[in-house]
């Protein structure tokens, strides 16, 4: 899960040591953003080849009570404002960004009304059933243009 907030971005996943353990794997690309969310006091680990060069493992409870307290915390009536004013004019260009890209899904869903559903049945179906479909599918046109 993305979490992409006016006090930095963090990425929660559980990896598979975590599903043992109950826990989760909170990591940023900065180590102020996870700060920010969790307490300088939280054992953040520094990895530089890894991907989000700062993590640390939290109990998943721990990291729900998180959300709910930065939920609970909302105070303002735009979030790009708020970025702004919390971290600065280069982060507010950065999510900005990120904001103008992903509102490229509002365009898509207004171009292709059903694309939702065909993601979730593309989602739904194994890859070797879609494989099989296509398979078929093209040996079929072979079929209808060598008539």
């Amino acid at each position: 899960m993305w979490i992409v907030a006016e006090r930095g971005f963090v990425s929660i996943v559980q990896k598979p040591w975590d599903k043992r353990q109950g826990t989760l794997t909170v990591r940023a690309r900065c180590r102020e953003d996870l700060e920010a969310f969790l307490g300088s006091k939280v054992g953040i680990e520094m990895d530089d080849a890894a991907d989000y060069r700062f993590r640390c493992t939290r109990p998943a409870e721990d990291v729900a009570d998180w959300m709910a307290f930065h939920v609970r915390q909302i105070d303002y009536p735009n979030f790009k404002d708020a970025v702004q004013k919390r971290q600065g004019a280069d982060r507010a260009a950065l999510y900005t960004t990120v904001w103008s890209t992903l509102q490229r899904l509002q365009a898509l869903d207004e171009a292709y009304p059903d694309l939702g559903a065909l993601l979730d049945e593309a989602a739904h179906t194994s890859w070797p059933k879609r494989k099989a479909r296509k398979a078929r599918k093209a040996r079929k046109s072979r079929r209808l243009t060598s008539r």
